[in-house]
């Protein structure tokens, strides 16, 4: 059996990465044996091109959604990429500057973070690729990242100064604040509940757990150094970058990270997204040199 990797560069911090210039990025596609032994790359230039391949998210082990300014330079657009059968679509091509794809829940809909030539970052969604995008939430105008909980519950990074981390439903209107000074990457998990990563001190960061019925949060294990990135298994475990690891912590299990791999003997190090397709499949975000 065989788990898959994907690798990209990484983005700036949330306060500036829709900015400044967009960094140059590549995609490679990793096989690893069960004991994470990497088998085969695979670099995936042929399918996207441009300067900027950044932000993937999982819709089908196979599928991908990635933003990329190969149509315009400097200007990113969202694209799906087949990656069992070669084929890419591309899903923008507006005035904005899309970042961040997500599918929502329940829908056919590709959501993202649109810049607008302002700077005003909204939440917009398409429903088919060339479609006029939708604003979700037009009296949100400082959108950096979201997740969704489901069709109609979300979380969102508000940049700004401090940076917020928010609960929204958006059929009744509420707004939950969670937390002040969150890292970019955050993900409910299968009950519902919000893990997050949040910012105590410059070198100094917790990995939380918010609770909507509650609204509660607790702290699960200190972050590992100089990591903000995250992502969850199906059985709730969390994956965290750390340089050329990746690290795992499962709650109420283990009481530090474990290394889960090493991809050092690769050359590769800096590594900061991760996402997870399913439990046998991620995608993971490195710097290149």
């Amino acid at each position: 059996m065989w788990t898959t990797l994907v690798l990209v560069a990484p983005s700036l911090p949330a306060s500036s990465w829709l900015h400044a210039q967009l960094p140059a990025t590549d995609m490679i596609l990793i096989e690893l044996s069960d004991s994470g032994i990497p088998q085969h790359f695979k670099h995936l230039t042929s399918m996207v091109g441009g300067s900027y391949r950044q932000q993937p998210a999982f819709v089908e082990t196979d599928v991908l959604l990635i933003s990329s300014d190969e149509a315009r330079p400097e200007h990113p657009d969202i694209w799906m990429l087949d990656l069992q059968k070669n084929i890419r679509t591309r899903f923008t091509n507006s005035s904005c500057r899309a970042f961040s794809p997500r599918i929502r829940p329940g829908t056919r809909h590709v959501t993202f973070v649109g810049q607008e030539p302002d700077s005003s970052q909204f939440l917009y969604a398409v429903d088919r690729p060339g479609a006029a995008p939708v604003n979700i939430l037009p009296e949100i105008p400082q959108v950096g990242y979201y997740s969704w909980a489901s069709e109609s519950v979300l979380a969102l990074f508000l940049v700004g100064q401090p940076h917020r981390l928010e609960w929204v439903d958006l059929v009744d209107g509420m707004r939950h604040l969670v937390c002040l000074e969150p890292g970019r990457s955050f993900q409910f998990d299968d009950k519902g509940q919000l893990v997050y990563i949040q910012k105590v001190l410059p070198d100094v960061r917790y990995v939380k757990r918010f609770d909507p019925s509650t609204r509660r949060s607790e702290i699960l294990v200190r972050a590992p150094q100089d990591s903000e990135d995250l992502a969850l298994l199906q059985d709730g475990t969390i994956l965290m970058t750390q340089d050329s690891r990746i690290l795992r912590f499962r709650p109420g299990k283990d009481l530090q990270w474990v290394e889960w791999i090493d991809l050092a003997p690769m050359g590769i190090h800096r590594m900061s997204r991760i996402a997870v397709g399913n439990h046998r499949t991620l995608a993971v975000v490195i710097a290149q040199p």
